[in-house]
């Protein structure tokens, strides 16, 4: 690949005498002789901002920015001999030999400094640029500017000329020598300022007129933002008692109070303003907001008693529906009387936020009167004396019998036409709140027999309780007792009831069952109680008898670990929970020789035994 200086693929760049890469694209003319502006080849001299060459060998520094002793670009104003930049548009004349405007060299007399031109009629006299004496002809006048007046505190002056400002003490000045001076006035009222001018020969003044008017402070608070549309009128308090209060559309407001009315006002957001009018108008904003008011209303019921079903609250309101019920009893919209009692508080509430409403109302819950139709009998015959207990209240009885002498007599003779199980219900009424409850009467045909089952025998090992379960004829009472052995009931009278500290070896138990006065049956019930009992030895060889090593008394103790050793010490089984089942086979399956082994057997963790067995096939 062929590149010129510029990288240029078969380019025509080339570096010229200069060392500069020109030509082709560079946009460099080719520079065959390679001199600088001050015509030194190869020089490094070149022209500045200003056109100038400068640097190299010129002695000249580049200057950037061009500008001349005055900061104007490419002026022409310069330092003359005495230092002072003149010429350009200084509209000073160079000083080349510097003397001032008497000829004296290096002297005070300068441009601009005073002097006295001899004319009694002019005052401040300078040299001017041509060194002449010169003054301004003297006006003997003052001119304070116009009268003013401003709502602030602060006023700037509008002076002309030079002179000095005085006063009342009210009035407070910046600079009272500056004819624009800023005043300060914090006492609203009409101020008289003099404006005073003295020059040599005159002395003028001029009076005007400032006036510091009153602010009326506009604001005014109505104590919060919110209102509901239930609550009454409410008056703002206001700084400034003068002015006018309005509104938006919808909002009801007395414009000369600012009293808002939100109960006739439609709900939404709104901004009330409080302008003042006068020299200085002024207003003041607040926005407020109407929200819609709820009604909570709801219309409680006198009384409920206390084995009520639960009532629907939902249904008892009178105002605006959704809201949320609270209080004892209270669930979701449910009212549960259940294990209340006396005057309850429950609570409704309507709405949410600042406008939402509660109402409270008394709930009396009224005791269930107590009902106990007595217990339970099975009686020979057509006829039986209840017995209910009355507690208070009014009770009645009820069922398919006679009831006499009356229904309300809580022990009243009861008679039947057939026999059978009947049903007798005695309900109590108290303070409008009913209970009831109800006894089962057996009416038994005394010639007919009854029966009673003890239940199965049963066989034990190391156990000293149990349960028994008997059957009888229905309506049948039942007693327990012992008649051999040993043993208590834990309720004898009971069919199934729990029997415990049994003896070992056989216990013998009696049921007698019998229905009042009528027939009786009886009958026996076994439990043999095995004591534990380990054999010495057993014969596995398969004949069906005697074919595991079986110790008696073992269920009693699940999970016991039986541990087996040969002669040598060797252990030739082990089961972490024994049930009966070694049958002569060793740990890992084979079959062990006829010998004597040693166990050691522990009892669900407690007590070990230590013994020999001998197994002989």
């Amino acid at each position: 690949m062929c590149l010129d200086c510029a990288g240029v693929v078969n380019g025509t760049a080339s570096v010229d005498a200069c060392g500069v890469c020109s030509g082709g694209t560079t946009g460099i003319t080719p520079n065959s002789t390679c001199l600088d502006c001050a015509g030194v080849a190869n020089g490094t001299a070149s022209v500045d901002a200003c056109g100038v060459c400068s640097g190299g060998t010129t002695g000249i520094t580049p200057n950037s920015t061009c500008l001349d002793c005055a900061g104007v670009v490419n002026g022409t104003a310069s330092v003359d001999a005495c230092g002072v930049c003149s010429g350009g548009t200084t509209g000073l004349i160079a000083n080349a030999s510097c003397t001032d405007c008497l000829g004296v060299v290096n002297g005070t007399n300068t441009i601009g400094s005073s002097c006295d031109d001899g004319d009694p009629d002019t005052s401040g006299d300078v040299w001017n640029s041509n060194c002449n004496c010169v003054g301004a002809t003297i006006n003997c006048s003052s001119d304070a500017g116009p009268d003013q007046a401003t709502c602030a505190t602060t006023l700037t002056m509008a002076g002309i000329g030079e002179g000095i400002w005085s006063g009342p003490t009210q009035v407070v000045f910046t600079n009272t020598s500056d004819p624009n001076t800023t005043i300060t006035c914090s006492t609203p009222g009409v101020y008289i300022l003099t404006w005073t001018v003295t020059i040599p020969g005159c002395t003028a003044s001029d009076e005007i007129s400032v006036t510091f008017n009153s602010q009326m402070d506009p604001s005014f608070n109505y104590g919060t933002n919110v209102f509901c549309q239930n609550t009454g009128t409410t008056t703002p308090q206001t700084v400034s008692p003068n002015g006018s209060f309005s509104a938006g559309v919808g909002l009801v407001i007395d414009p000369v109070t600012g009293t808002i009315d939100p109960s006739n006002s439609t709900a939404g957001t709104y901004t009330i303003t409080h302008s003042i009018m006068g020299n200085c108008p002024t207003s003041s904003d607040q926005q407020v907001e109407i929200v819609t008011s709820f009604d909570a209303g709801w219309s409680a019921p006198v009384s409920i008693c206390g084995n009520a079903s639960p009532v629907d609250l939902n249904a008892l309101i009178t105002g605006d529906p959704g809201g949320t019920w609270s209080g004892p009893g209270v669930i979701g919209n449910m009212f549960s009387p259940a294990g209340l009692s006396g005057i309850l508080e429950v609570t409704y509430t309507a709405g949410t936020g600042a406008c939402a409403e509660s109402w409270s109302s008394n709930i009396a819950i009224t005791s269930v009167p107590v009902a106990n139709a007595g217990p339970d009998a099975t009686v020979c015959g057509y006829e039986h004396d209840l017995s209910a207990l009355v507690i208070d209240g009014q009770g009645t009885w009820s069922g398919q019998a006679t009831f006499s002498p009356t229904t309300t007599d809580p022990v009243a003779h009861v008679t039947v036409a057939s026999y059978g199980t009947y049903t007798m219900t005695w309900t109590v009424t108290n303070n409008g709140c009913s209970a009831s409850d109800i006894c089962t009467v057996v009416f038994h045909d005394p010639g007919s027999p009854i029966s009673v089952d003890a239940g199965p025998d049963q066989n034990l090992e190391e156990q000293m309780d149990t349960h028994l379960q008997s059957s009888s004829t229905p309506g049948a009472q039942v007693l327990w007792t012992v008649l051999e052995g040993s043993g208590t009931f834990a309720d004898p009278t009971r069919h199934g009831t729990n029997v415990r500290g049994m003896a070992f070896g056989r216990n013998v138990f009696l049921i007698h069952a019998f229905i009042g006065d009528c027939q009786s049956a009886w009958d026996t019930l076994v439990v043999n109680v095995g004591e534990l009992f380990i054999p010495q030895g057993y014969s596995p060889n398969g004949d069906g008898h005697n074919d595991r090593f079986e110790i008696t008394g073992m269920a009693a103790y699940p999970g016991s670990k039986l541990a087996v050793f040969n002669r040598w010490g060797q252990m030739v089984y082990e089961n972490d929970s024994y049930a009966n089942d070694w049958d002569g086979h060793s740990k890992n399956g084979h079959e062990l020789p006829n010998d004597t082994y040693f166990y050691v057997l522990n009892l669900s963790g407690k007590d070990t035994y230590n013994g020999f067995v001998v197994i002989k096939r």
